[in-house]
């Protein structure tokens, strides 16, 4: 994902994507967002949904350890893939609805895309975006 479009993301879930910074072995978000800028949207809605959960839980006087922080989101066989440790029931649909909706979103541009086999990687792509990575 584009670096000014993860920073929007980052800039408005401090909570969430607290540890991105640390080293790999302990987050991977150390190598950012790791798909295309189409699922921006798609992530920034589930981030900002996360992110409210976990002020709450911070008001309510939750230690800040307990609390979600995002630990890898990459593509993954076609599809988005968000890992967050202390996850809770509350948001774990969320995730899982993010996740089956970035089937139907176009990676590269967010238009309505579908699930794509090329050289046995997969991809979902919308007609366009396929046309410009087939040889």
């Amino acid at each position: 994902m584009k670096a000014e479009l993860q920073k929007q993301i980052f800039d408005k879930c401090p909570i969430l994507y607290r540890n991105r910074h640390l080293g790999p072995q302990q987050n991977l978000m150390c190598f950012g967002i790791e798909c295309g800028s189409g699922w921006f949207d798609l992530i920034l809605e589930l981030s900002v949904e996360i992110e409210m959960i976990a002020q709450r839980m911070k008001t309510e006087g939750v230690d800040e350890s307990l609390l979600p922080y995002a630990f890898q989101i990459k593509e993954k066989y076609g599809g988005l893939s968000v890992s967050v440790h202390n996850e809770y029931k509350e948001f774990s649909h969320l995730i899982e609805a993010a996740e089956a909706q970035s089937g139907r979103v176009c990676e590269e541009c967010g238009k309505p895309g579908i699930l794509r086999r090329n050289d046995g990687w997969f991809s979902t792509l919308c007609d366009e975006c396929q046309q410009k990575t087939s040889p």
